[in-house]
């Protein structure tokens, strides 16, 4: 169970060698640095670490990173304009994470002729013109949808703005005040005009000429019934203003067609911008990496952690730096920083894929175990189990296999080779099941195959199989609490919270196997389960103060046997999922075998081939899920607390190119 051993490492060199020593340590790459919060805080007792302390002062971002956050700002812009229009990398090469690899120094001199900044400046005035143009765009759709009500009215709009002796409203009101504004106007104001321009089930649309003696009257009039005022600054008819706003739609929309063509002659540099972020990108955490260091006023102080077995390259690499002075100690980890400590997990070829499934739950802090070597063994048979079927899983290994051995990098390829493993196990449990692609091979070929566990007929004993599993699961996370306890030297805590369950869980294992293990009867099997409950019941309350605290903590451990028995149910799953996989896959070929001859020849296979491509896609994420589940509630919470963090040195960053030394 291999987390690396990590050292504590402090490094002291001359401030006018800061550059030169962060660009070998980033081509480097295995040095995590912390910063010194921990001791400029909560240390008013300690003088002597506080006069030490007054002596250095932290080393802020200078002007160089403020001018790489802004180049990389420009650069995202970039992308993110040109990536609609950019060569999209094809499925395949997505999943094998098909990145090109760059020598950092034939990138540094790459950029020494990267127009990026031109390209930056070209594109950024297109972009402010096409945003220009959707304003315009939009400020011509508003005014026709405004001006379309206003179809009926005939005439020069400004021509309505130059009377003399009246004027003019134009406007809309709710339509319950229609009859009562027709009137108002018709009957009680003389020498006054209006016209019904056009009506909506909830507006009315009016032109409105009122002599100047009744303005005042008649505005106070409509206003109370809520009448909207529309101002129209055109020197034209309304038909000849909306043709004129359709045109220049069409005009924006013919501009704007031409300027995106003209960003899509700028998709061949895509490749370049992304060169160029990765180089501003690597210097920017460079640059923020000295705001983890301190300095006197000669000698910088930085500190962190790295690998056990990297000192020695450490020692090699700050060595082979010319003209350079340093001071590096190295010391072990202590009690005091475990919880400060990264931690890296190292595993063998099995093992190593799950080390993404503990990383999904949490990391191990640097005391505890590295869980993923038991929890290889057990995703493999659960995920087999619970998917269980033959034709899919030689598909998924043969699928794993290919794109592992096109993979370039770590990761992918321990995500493949989790699937390898999966397909594996899948495979075998078909197999059991006489399971390949549902009943495909009976169905169509008439082909009898071996059956082991016949789903139809074996419920049963499939569910106690799944049941002994979750037993089995269970106790190893015993062992895995009291190996941890055994690592920690708390031996003593082993007895109290290992040793009882272990007798509970053996004792019903042995109750189950009286009728097959001749010298087991029930009272032993009794006596061993009740004297597990009764250490329980004396030692769970332990740590509390008072009496009642204490036999309440022992009757709460005890009624912990209730959570064992929910634990052990919900292995069920295992038989719940495999039955679920093979009953949809039956029915997929029972659609097939409809079909009549002779076109079934032709439609049955395009039908059955994305159906069971579907059905392996659906049930192998769930099957995934449910496998990670069984490990995180039921066996992690066990022995299993996390809370570590993972151990990210610094280096060259990679978000589009992989850089190497």
């Amino acid at each position: 169970m291999a987390i690396v051993k990590m050292k504590k490492f402090s490094l002291y060199f001359l401030e006018k060698d800061k550059e030169t020593v962060l660009n070998a340590l980033q081509a480097f790459g295995g040095l995590e640095f912390n910063g010194f919060e921990k001791y400029t805080t909560n240390i008013r007792e300690d003088n002597e670490l506080l006069n030490t302390l007054d002596k250095l002062k932290c080393l802020e971002l200078d002007s160089q990173s403020a001018i790489f956050d802004q180049n990389l700002n420009k650069l995202r812009y970039c992308l993110d304009i040109l990536k609609p229009y950019a060569t999209k990398k094809s499925i395949f090469k997505t999943l094998i994470d098909d990145k090109i690899e760059i020598e950092y120094i034939k990138l540094v001199e790459y950029m020494k002729n990267n127009n990026w900044e031109k390209i930056y400046d070209d594109l950024k005035k297109i972009d402010s013109r096409i945003a220009e143009l959707d304003s315009e765009y939009l400020r011509c759709e508003t005014e026709i949808d405004i001006a379309k009500y206003w179809r009926n009215l005939e005439g020069n709009i400004k021509n309505y703005n130059k009377l003399k002796y009246s004027t003019c409203f134009l406007g809309s009101i709710s339509k319950q005040f229609e009859t009562e504004v027709l009137t108002k106007f018709e009957q009680d104001f003389e020498y006054s005009f209006i016209d019904l321009i056009n009506s909506t089930q909830k507006e009315s649309y009016f032109l409105i000429i009122i002599y100047n003696d009744f303005k005042n009257e008649a505005l106070e009039f409509l206003k109370q019934r809520g009448f909207n005022f529309q101002t129209f600054n055109y020197d034209c008819s309304i038909n000849e203003c909306i043709n004129r706003l359709e045109k220049d739609k069409k005009d924006i929309l013919v501009e704007k067609n031409k300027l995106k063509k003209s960003i899509e002659k700028y998709s061949n540099s895509y490749l370049e911008l992304q060169y160029a972020y990765e180089y501003f990108n690597s210097n920017k955490e460079k640059s923020h990496l000295f705001q983890k260091f301190m300095r006197s006023d000669f000698v910088v102080i930085s500190q962190g952690y790295l690998e056990s077995d990297n000192v020695v390259n450490l020692e090699k690499c700050l060595s082979n730096i010319k003209n350079f002075d340093f001071y590096l100690d190295i010391e072990e980890i202590s009690d005091e920083d475990v919880l400060d400590v990264p931690v890296k997990l190292s595993n063998g070829c099995i093992s190593s894929p799950f080390e993404s499934v503990v990383e999904m739950y949490s990391y191990p802090i640097y005391s505890e175990v590295d869980p993923s070597p038991v929890i290889s063994i057990f995703f493999i048979v659960f995920f087999g189990m619970m998917l269980a079927d033959a034709g899919y899983g030689i598909l998924m290994l043969l699928i794993s296999i290919f794109l592992y051995t096109k993979s370039k990098t770590k990761e992918k390829r321990d995500s493949y080779r989790l699937f390898i493993f999966a397909g594996i196990s899948t495979t075998i449990w078909g197999v059991l099941y006489g399971a390949y692609f549902g009943d495909f091979l009976v169905r169509y070929f008439n082909i009898n195959v071996p059956v082991l566990l016949d789903v139809n007929k074996d419920i049963m004993k499939i569910f106690l199989i799944a049941i002994a599993f979750g037993f089995v699961h269970l106790v190893v996370g015993l062992i895995m609490k009291a190996i941890v306890y055994f690592k920690n030297g708390k031996i003593i805590d082993i007895l109290y919270d290992v040793l009882p369950w272990m007798m509970i869980l053996g004792g019903v294992i042995m109750f189950a196997l009286k009728d097959i293990v001749i010298f087991i009867t029930p009272q032993i099997s009794g006596i061993i389960i009740v004297l597990g409950i009764i250490i329980l019941l004396f030692t769970q309350g332990r740590e509390a103060e008072t009496l009642v605290g204490k036999i309440g903590g022992g009757v709460y451990g005890v009624y912990g046997i209730s959570s064992y028995l929910g634990d052990i149910i919900s292995y069920s799953r295992l038989l719940a999922l495999g039955l679920a996989s093979g009953f949809i896959a039956n029915a997929f070929n029972i659609m097939g075998g409809l079909i009549p001859f002779p076109f079934n020849i032709v439609i049955t296979p395009i039908l059955l081939i994305p159906l069971h491509l579907f059905n392996l896609g659906i049930n192998a994420l769930g099957t995934y899920v449910h496998s990670s589940r069984l490990q995180y509630l039921e066996f992690f919470g066990k022995f299993y607390s996390g809370g570590g963090r993972k151990f990210t040195p610094f280096k060259y960053t990679d978000e589009y190119i992989r850089i190497k030394k």
